[in-house]
């Protein structure tokens, strides 16, 4: 991925705005934010941010995450990504989406309690595109307090499996059901 934003590496901390970095707890990043875990599994790592204002280097609204990904015309993706609140003195983020430079979802305001991971979600249609630039941005441009972390950005095509199943129950006590997985060609069903 590519950010506006500067990273400050594992082992050293932040003070400063317009910062992030991919860590197990935010307060390794500054020891003024809540020792919150992953979202997924509470020991593997998320991107920590420390939003930007305008006021140093980065500039306010500025993109802290992008990625470019080929994709098929005319197909219909999901993109979600989970979002908390890092910094304890009742401030929220705002987070803004876009694919292609333009806005999708509504945007995402981080809940005033710290490490309550939230969900963004939106479905997008690729049109006749063949790549998405995806990006995300922090809104509000505070300089304290817009502080926050993202974990499992996923994008992936959605697709509809049908399929039809003929049963025969014939001794009703020893029936098995069983169920399987139905997955996309070339996509998996875990991220």
């Amino acid at each position: 991925f590519s950010s506006s934003y500067i990273y400050v590496p594992a082992g050293t901390t932040n003070s400063e705005q317009g910062r992030y970095s991919v860590r197990t707890n935010p307060y390794s990043h500054n020891n003024g934010f809540k020792d919150c875990k992953d979202h997924t599994s509470a020991s593997g790592n998320m991107m920590v941010v420390d939003g930007a204002c305008g006021s140093n280097t980065v500039a306010a609204n500025a993109n802290f995450w992008c990625q470019q990904i080929t994709i098929k015309p005319n197909t219909d993706y999901a993109f979600s990504a989970w979002l908390t609140n890092v910094y304890p003195n009742n401030v929220s983020s705002t987070l803004r989406f876009s694919i292609n430079g333009v806005a999708i979802g509504t945007p995402a305001v981080t809940s005033f309690s710290t490490c309550a991971w939230q969900e963004f979600f939106v479905v997008w249609n690729s049109g006749a595109n063949t790549t998405a630039t995806i990006c995300i941005a922090e809104g509000t441009g505070v300089c304290q307090g817009n502080d926050f972390a993202v974990d499992d950005i996923s994008f992936y095509e959605l697709c509809t499996a049908s399929d039809s199943v003929t049963v025969t129950v014939s001794d009703i006590q020893n029936t098995i059901t069983s169920v399987s997985d139905v997955t996309c060609t070339g996509t998996s069903t875990g991220i």
